[in-house]
């Protein structure tokens, strides 16, 4: 299968489901950008469509060209309510080689309302031989009824390790920046690939880690001034607050689990991160932080939202 790297398990479990007749019509495959879902989706789609010939289903979908494996994505306006009901036209034409066809709607999160509960017919009646596997990041942004009506599938993110090996196996070995990408790729090989392609990302995170620092200072006016770092970049901010998130959770993981694979933050961050606060602080700004990225996900006030932020994570340092 293609792309098995870190799913084996899920690919095991989905390859017994074939087995034995009991495959789930309706996926909702999640995990951060750049983390192999379109790939994993690939891989299980060819137990939907293999048929006769297992290596001709994978060889059509490794190069794009299996005519009843259909992807639907718009990478520049985000997918509307039309493309909706263009799919729902296409589902009810006949396969062309399999007994099945799969339908892959990328990045569904970011389907308006109208355009989900569209969607959602499909989803409540759904025709024989068709599979609509669906991708995201924010459950949170998903219709609740979506969510009732298909396997969620998590995407576990890679160790360090897994990062670095891929990037190797792919030529990366002596590029200048490995182990940043490897560090603030959050077990991610597609966002590791991407900052390998925009070194000027690194040095936004490493900016942004050492200005973390600042907090221990006790300076109620600090968050204002970090509040700026956060300004200057709004086109990343929300991912800038997510690696805010994974820096105070690798804090935590340092302190329950030191041997963690899933520990992300440069050694350099590790030793000075977190001096003074306790674990329930720790557990406190990791909640803050999550509250808040639900809070710019529906579009808030960055100013706003950043500044208050910061200011309560500020009071745990206090």
């Amino acid at each position: 299968m293609v792309g098995v790297y870190g799913n084996e398990k899920i690919l095991e479990e989905f390859s017994l489901r074939s087995q034995e007749g009991r495959l789930p019509h309706s996926l909702l495959i999640l995990g951060d950008r750049g983390g192999g879902k379109k790939t994993l989706a690939k891989s299980l789609a060819q137990l939907y469509l293999s048929g006769d010939d297992p290596e001709k289903t994978r060889h059509l979908l490794e190069t794009g060209n299996h005519p009843d494996f259909h992807l639907i994505q718009d990478k520049d306006k985000g997918l509307k309510k039309q493309d909706m009901m263009d799919f729902i036209e296409e589902s009810q034409k006949t396969a062309y080689l399999s007994e099945s066809q799969v339908f892959l709607i990328d990045h569904v999160d970011d389907l308006t309302p109208q355009g989900q509960n569209a969607l959602l017919k499909s989803l409540e009646e759904p025709k024989p031989g068709v599979a609509v596997f669906l991708t995201g990041t924010n459950k949170g942004k998903i219709l609740p009824t979506i969510l009732s009506r298909c396997r969620i599938v998590q995407v576990p993110p890679l160790s360090q390790e897994e990062v670095r090996t891929l990037l190797k196996e792919r030529g990366y070995g002596k590029r200048e920046g490995l182990e940043e990408a490897v560090h603030f790729s959050r077990g991610s090989l597609g966002r590791a690939l991407d900052l390998l392609d925009q070194e000027e990302k690194i040095k936004i995170y490493q900016d942004l880690f050492r200005g973390v620092q600042g907090f221990s200072r006790k300076s109620r006016d600090y968050p204002f001034v970090f509040s700026e770092f956060f300004l200057d970049h709004k086109d990343i901010l929300e991912d800038l607050v997510f690696q805010l998130l994974v820096y105070y959770r690798d804090l935590l993981l340092l302190r329950e689990d030191k041997e963690s694979k899933l520990i992300y933050l440069p050694d350099r961050f590790q030793a000075q991160g977190g001096q003074g606060l306790k674990t329930s602080s720790l557990y406190t700004i990791i909640k803050t932080i999550q509250k808040s990225m639900e809070y710019f996900s529906h579009n808030g006030n960055k100013r706003l939202g950043i500044e208050a932020l910061l200011i309560k994570i500020q009071e745990e340092y206090l």
